[in-house]
């Protein structure tokens, strides 16, 4: 199984691995992974590349 990864613009490696799930609400972006753990970005999504299992975020103009 191919779980995703959350890379934010300006850091060297994934901000969070193993992502099973991503819900946009109110301009806010929380991903939770496999083992519960969840956080939540001010950003909006790039890009969604599923065969490389990336979700690249951009930073929100305010």
């Amino acid at each position: 199984m191919c779980l995703a990864k959350v890379y934010l613009p300006g850091t060297e490696g994934p901000v969070l691995e193993d992502v099973t799930h991503i819900a946009v609400e109110d301009g806010k972006i929380t991903a939770s992974t496999l083992f519960g753990e969840q956080r939540v970005f001010e950003a909006k999504i790039k890009v969604i590349s599923f065969s490389d299992a990336k979700v690249q975020l951009a930073a929100t103009a305010g």
